[in-house]
């Protein structure tokens, strides 16, 4: 924007600069301008101006002080840090090979994603999406594992990270309902009350990871600390 002719609407008066340096001058040079990241002042005191914006059907008059706001509702709607690595997770899930259920796990530690995870078949086997049917599909959540052929999300993401990156990390665990049976591919909602299996727990636990975050819905979700667990919550599954 160098050579752009600002509006001080203080003064009523036209400026002329480079407002890629730090000092803008009025044409008459009466006065200077400050320029700071944020906003531009005369002798330390706020001033709102307008700036000439080039849009693709020409020029537009701009005030600072609007795009200061616009800035700042920017920060407001930024994502936070969980339910960002929650998306990461959620995308993960969409490559599951489920009939019944979409899992996508992520192990985070240190603010950098060791691993992912989604739930389905064995390397080299086939899934329950290619055979057409799920061999538990009656079973009650939770149990007759023994008649499942997926590694689950949570499984596969501690499978791909060593135990010394995991010490400490947290895990971001998303699951989803699928409506393969009625028909349609379509997820559906959110998994009710979500958390590891038993199986997956223990594994959880030898693994280092410390907590254990799942998500209720798209913006909520619950935080598990993985030292609460005991014997009553690895036990059954079969």
């Amino acid at each position: 924007m160098e050579g752009e002719i600002i509006h001080c609407l203080k003064c009523n008066d036209y400026i002329q600069g480079d407002l890629k340096g730090n000092l803008i001058s009025c044409k008459c040079g009466a006065c200077s301008i400050d320029q700071t990241p944020d906003y531009y002042s005369i002798n330390g005191n706020f001033i709102d101006i307008e700036l000439a914006v080039k849009t693709d059907s020409g020029r537009k008059w701009v005030r600072m002080s609007d795009l200061m706001k616009e800035k700042e509702n920017n920060k407001i709607n930024r994502i936070d840090k969980t339910n960002y690595y929650l998306n990461i997770a959620e995308a993960a899930s969409k490559r599951s090979t489920c009939l019944k259920r979409h899992y996508g796990a992520i192990i985070v530690k240190n603010d950098e994603i060791i691993s992912t995870g989604y739930n389905g078949a064995p390397r080299g086997l086939p899934s329950c999406l290619e055979r057409g049917k799920c061999l538990r599909q009656n079973s009650e959540r939770g149990t007759d594992y023994s008649n499942c052929v997926s590694c689950h999300a949570e499984m596969n993401a501690i499978i791909s990270a060593s135990r010394k990156d995991m010490i400490d990390s947290t895990m971001y665990l998303v699951g989803k309902l699928c409506d393969f049976y009625n028909g349609s591919s379509k997820e559906l909602s959110y998994v009710d009350d979500p958390s590891p299996c038993s199986i997956c727990k223990r594994l959880i636990i030898n693994s280092g990871i410390k907590r254990v975050i799942v998500r209720i819905d798209k913006n909520n979700y619950n935080e598990i600390d993985v030292s609460t667990w005991n014997e009553t919550d690895i036990i059954g599954g079969y």
